[in-house]
């Protein structure tokens, strides 16, 4: 995570260098609990979503298009361990917002339209998840162009940060609850 941290350092550091506003970046919160709301009500929708598609995929193919392993890595085996992923999240999550929100859509839009930076970062955000298969790829896409879509309509990080952070969350924990480790082994 220090290096993680020392990233999310650079990104800001990025931010302020490239002359973008904070509004531009997506660094101001201008109606925290709307925002709040939108992020909560998106991120467990997408997990519940990418949780069900997951193990429909799985069931049908096997480790043919999803590879379970990412998952496996960082799912915990008690409630402490939980307590730690909830933890480690944190600054993957602010990460990958500040880097494929803040910095790519948001402080490219002088040079580009947001719809053609949406598709082209959020594509790019999908190809980075191929550790996960065929369907993590196109499911990060998908996800990725979700928390884009929440960055331009709402104006800020929060929102996408926020779903973003519930959706891994709520899918470790989902996977937790249904065995996944044994549940993508079926016969």
């Amino acid at each position: 995570n220090a290096m993680r941290l020392g990233l999310i350092l650079a990104c800001i550091g990025l931010g302020v260098l490239s002359g973008q506003g904070p509004a531009q970046l997506g660094w101001r919160i201008t109606h925290f609990n709307r925002e709040l709301a939108v992020g909560l009500a998106v991120g467990l929708a997408l997990a519940l979503f990418f949780h069900r598609a997951t193990l429909g995929v799985m069931r049908f193919t096997g480790e043919r298009y999803y590879s379970p392993l990412v998952v496996e890595s960082v799912m915990p085996r008690d409630g402490r361990e939980f307590v730690w992923v909830l933890l480690a999240f944190l600054p993957a999550v602010l990460l990958e917002e500040l880097l494929f929100r803040s910095l790519l859509l948001g402080g490219f839009m002088f040079l580009a339209p947001p719809g053609l930076l949406l598709v082209s970062w959020s594509v790019l955000f999908g190809l980075l998840h191929s550790p996960q298969g065929l369907w993590g790829m196109v499911g990060a896409g998908l996800a990725g162009l979700i928390f884009g879509l929440l960055f331009l309509w709402q104006g800020g990080l929060l929102a996408p940060f926020v779903a973003h952070y519930l959706a891994n969350v709520v899918q470790v924990g989902l996977a937790m609850r249904t065995n996944f480790q044994s549940a993508h082994r079926l016969p």
